[in-house]
């Protein structure tokens, strides 16, 4: 198998998962009372926040904040950048949305001070950050580009977020991303918790292994052993499997605005490709299926992943066998 493809699906799985602590570190920060040093007792956030902008049309940014009941910021995420420009001008598009929003908000639907922020990787912040001088748009509000860089110390894992350009309204929370601000991830997780999931969908096998590891390792006991089958039998529910993993690990809907992440098609996919994997049976209900669930040795990450390309392969071989077969009747 090539193991630089592997590699490749590795650094997507790390990408997507630092862009889901960059997005909860910006809005732990966001919402933090740099005098009292405690979190805003009104201040709330969303990813995924379905709002709507005066023209009338629906926006989900990726991330929501309202810091007090007058001022708010919604953002943007995107570590990996890639180089062509003509995606650059997608990313200002958005952005330029995101300044025309008229309702969607918490403690009041409509506020009218709200900041917009672009997030990505730190290593490509300056570049954006030029491309966004040099734009020439005007904003209707004040649009900062802030740079992310997880970073792994001897205490803890560290989120460094810097701004690059622009700059946001409220002075005090400027000022600290001009500054360089360092979120540890212990705090992210005692204050917001251990989510690992924002509204874009990740790499199937990261999903996967959040599941295989965290929810049905929680589920078995000594009744669940098959000796025959030689694994632990789980029967799942999609519906409240996809809710667990919501409460634990992403978001639970508080209202018709709120996303549930992840959603359910997420999670109907890694359950088929279990299937196919050998790893879970399908049942008479669509609903339910039975996981054959045991330890994975090593790395399952890498396993899921080679497992996921060998399967890839083997479908393309049949597509290739049934479209030479059709063209031999004719």
């Amino acid at each position: 198998m090539d193991r630089d493809t592997v590699q490749k699906i590795r650094e997507k799985c790390d990408d997507y998962k630092h862009t889901v602590w960059a997005l909860l570190a910006f809005a732990d920060h966001s919402m933090w009372n740099f005098e009292d040093a405690k979190i805003y007792p009104n201040s709330r956030y969303s990813l995924g926040r379905r709002m709507v902008t005066i023209e009338g049309n629906t926006v989900t940014p990726d991330l929501a904040v309202q810091r007090s009941i007058q001022y708010g910021l919604v953002c943007e995420a995107k570590k990996d950048l890639p180089i062509s420009r003509e995606y650059w001008i997608k990313i200002l598009d958005q952005l330029t949305k995101y300044n025309t929003i008229k309702e969607g908000w918490f403690a009041s639907s409509q506020i009218d001070n709200y900041d917009v922020v672009f997030l990505t990787d730190i290593s490509r912040s300056v570049d954006f950050g030029d491309f966004f001088e040099k734009s020439n748009r005007s904003w209707t509000h004040s649009t900062a580009i802030v740079g992310f860089e997880p970073t792994t110390e001897t205490s803890d894992t560290f989120i460094t977020l810097k701004k690059e350009r622009g700059d946001l309204s409220d002075t005090a929370l400027n000022e600290s991303l001009r500054r360089v601000t360092k979120v540890p991830l212990s705090k992210i997780e005692t204050t917001i918790g251990k989510v690992k999931f924002y509204d874009s969908e990740p790499p199937l096998v990261y999903t996967a292994r959040i599941f295989w590891e965290n929810i049905c390792s929680a589920k078995i006991s000594a009744e669940t052993w098959s000796k025959d089958k030689k694994a632990h039998i789980l029967e799942l529910n999609i519906e409240e499997i996809t809710e667990e993993l919501q409460r634990f690990f992403g978001q639970l809907s508080e209202g018709t605005r709120d996303q549930e992440i992840p959603n359910k098609k997420w999670i109907k996919k890694v359950l088929d490709f279990f299937v196919i994997a050998g790893y879970a049976e399908k049942t008479d209900d669509d609903e339910t299926f039975v996981v054959l669930w045991k330890e994975i040795r090593g790395d399952i990450l890498e396993r899921f992943s080679r497992l996921w390309l060998k399967l890839g392969q083997k479908r393309k071989k049949m597509r290739e066998i049934e479209k030479t077969e059709q063209l031999g009747l004719f």
